[in-house]
Order: structure tokens, then C-alpha cells, then sequence
């Protein structure tokens, strides 16, 4: 049941992007986070009037792993029209981090420098390295009090 419920939304999104109302919204909705001012009321009246509740039909189309990957692409196409792509973006963070290293403006340095260690997913490291110790801390302490349960009976 399941397995035919994921194919019938798989198909349900394959044949709605073919559709010009949802290029046409696709295209809108990179439009409006680009000039920072979206709308998903005036876009769900744009994509399905007809709908019942037209929000959060908008809502659940923008969900679709599909549509999200149209949406990156989209918004990867616009910014590389301005001359704005990942070289861009690292250089302008050099250029801040250095221009605050200059200043001694160690605040804006860190932040920058924690934004590369986002970019580069060095936080979570530790992260995983403590819940994993925490995890096979608590395995040795199950499987020790049952142990003693067991000796307990024994006895």
C-alpha cells in the first residue's frame, strides 16, 4: 500500500512538472526569494485557484524533493546570470575575513570563519564523535545491569 502510494505522488509530480502553471510558478516563486518579498498566498492563487485550499496545495507541491532540486536549479541559474557563484561567494568571505583580521575585528572574523566551517561541515564532527561514546556507554551499562539480574536469579 505504501509502495503504491509513494508512486502514484512520484507520478503525480512528474506529471505536474510538466505542466506551464507549475514552470510558471517555479519561475515566480525564484523571482520572489531573489527580491526577498514571497508570497505563497498570491502564488497558490496563481498555481491552483480551482484547489479547495489553494496554500497548502502550493505548500505540499513545494515539498516534493523534484520541485526542490527545479527550485535550486533555478535559483543556481539566476544568480550565475549575475556572476554570482560558489568561487564568488568564497572569495567575498576572504576578502571579509581579511578585511576584519586587518581591523582586529576578531567578531566579524569568527563569524566568517564559522560560516566556512559550516560550509565545510567541520561542526558536527565532534557532535558525532560524543553520541557515539554516549551510545556505547549506555549499550555497557544495559547489558552489565543485566548481568546482575541474571546473577541476582542465579542466586
Amino acid at each position: 500500500m505504501l509502495r503504491s502510494m509513494e508512486q502514484n505522488r512520484k507520478r503525480w509530480v512528474k506529471v505536474e512538472l510538466t505542466k506551464t502553471r507549475a514552470k510558471t510558478v517555479i519561475d515566480v516563486y525564484v523571482k520572489m526569494i531573489l527580491s526577498g518579498k514571497s508570497d505563497l498566498h498570491k502564488l497558490a492563487e496563481m498555481y491552483r485557484p480551482d484547489s479547495l485550499i489553494p496554500i497548502a496545495t502550493l505548500k505540499r507541491f513545494l515539498k516534493q524533493t523534484e520541485v526542490k532540486q527545479m527550485i535550486d536549479e533555478k535559483l543556481n541559474e539566476a544568480l550565475q546570470l549575475h556572476g554570482i557563484d560558489m568561487n564568488f561567494v568564497i572569495n567575498k568571505r576572504k576578502e571579509i575575513l581579511d578585511g576584519a583580521m586587518k581591523k582586529e575585528d576578531y567578531s566579524n572574523a569568527n563569524k566568517v570563519l564559522d560560516s566556512f566551517e559550516d560550509k565545510l561541515d567541520m561542526k558536527h564532527i565532534d557532535d558525532r564523535n560524543t553520541c557515539s561514546a554516549e551510545f556505547s556507554y549506555t549499550k555497557l551499562l544495559d547489558n552489565n545491569s543485566k548481568l546482575l539480574e541474571r546473577a541476582d536469579k542465579d542466586i
